[in-house]
């Protein structure tokens, strides 16, 4: 029986597709005990020949290039293509620790656990050999999903996460059509609903940061875009609140938690768009916007995760709408003058 399925969304990511793909095939798991479904995303590089040349050697790989419309649609047809008992979802351009996943299906299998759970790290080494990370499988706490995010500030990132398959399809979880970045609200379904989950501190995912050259070059449409994606992110957040907001599992930091999570892509919305060259025009619509749904001025972001000197500060400025429409101009004139005497 195929007990993981690793899926590997791609898309133009060659220069370190083969370093993932490295890390994934040098497993403790046997050929036949995982798959690796590799699904196109729509690369126009050379991504989809690398991955037949791995296919010819190693036959669990499997690759598929479907017509795809929506950025995360790859996931869900991962989701559906999937064989293993176990689903685990890794961005094409990281990497895994290798010699791990067998450890931790054995794990998940002997506990009977519907997810597990392990430390990323962010990497911005270029080098294509893959780092050894060990990891310790003894000692490990079992926890509720909800108990477990009302005492643990938690990624929205899906990656650090090996998810059941039965479990994760009983409970209809998808990456949400509507969401611009579906991985957090994906990642809180998943935690709401494990009745038996584990997570180790020691690092089993590395997480590769790209020179960014920043969103002056980004034309205004682009900026829209962008934010719009944080916009629906809420917009999904605050419907699946909806769903349980009067279910009494969560505990009252599990519901500050979740609440300041969804609010929290509202305020780097705002963050982004006050560091873009939008129009102070665009800006006030945004807030208007928002303002409608009720999600400006922002409230009930400041839970104990997010409390600090620094976003303090910006939620004040941000929070006093005509403030912040004088503050823009002002930040954007000091901001290249800070940086070269800086």
């Amino acid at each position: 029986m195929i007990q993981l399925s690793i899926i590997v969304p791609i898309y133009n990511t060659e220069k370190y597709l083969g370093r993932c793909l490295d890390s994934l095939i040098h497993q403790d798991l046997s050929f036949e005990q995982y798959e690796i479904i590799v699904i196109n995303n729509g690369s126009e590089n050379t991504s989809g020949e690398i991955v037949n040349t791995y296919i010819s050697e190693h036959p669990h790989i499997s690759y598929m290039d479907p017509e795809i419309q929506e950025v995360f649609e790859p996931r869900n047809i991962g989701i559906k293509q999937a064989r293993g008992k176990y689903i685990y979802f890794v961005d094409s351009d990281d990497f895994i620790a290798t010699h791990v996943m067998g450890g931790i299906i054995s794990f998940m299998n002997k506990e009977e656990l519907d997810v597990f759970g392990f430390g990323i790290t962010n990497t911005k080494a270029t080098s294509l050999s893959t780092p050894t990370f060990e990891i310790n499988l003894q000692g490990i706490t079992i926890d509720d999903g909800p108990t477990f995010i009302s005492k643990t500030n938690f990624s929205n990132e899906s990656v650090w996460l090996v998810i059941n398959l039965d479990f994760l399809k009983s409970h209809k979880i998808t990456y949400p059509p509507g969401a611009g970045f579906p991985k957090g609200v994906f990642t809180l379904q998943v935690l709401y609903h494990a009745r038996r989950l584990a997570v180790i501190p020691d690092i089993v995912y590395a997480d590769f940061q790209y020179p960014y050259p920043g969103q002056e070059q980004d034309s205004p449409e682009q900026i829209r875009n962008f934010l719009m994606n944080y916009e629906s992110t809420t917009d999904e957040f605050f419907n699946f609140w909806k769903t349980i907001e009067t279910d009494h599992t969560l505990s009252e930091p599990g519901i500050e938690r979740v609440r300041s999570k969804s609010i929290a892509y509202i305020f780097f919305m705002l963050i982004k768009a006050l560091k873009s060259k939008l129009s102070l025009k665009d800006i006030r619509i945004i807030l208007r916007r928002l303002g409608d749904k009720k999600y400006y001025p922002i409230r009930g972001f400041l839970g104990s995760d997010y409390r600090n000197n620094s976003t303090r500060f910006w939620l004040f400025v941000i929070n006093n709408k005509i403030l912040f429409l004088i503050f823009i101009p002002v930040y954007r004139a000091l901001t290249p003058l800070l940086r070269r005497f800086g």
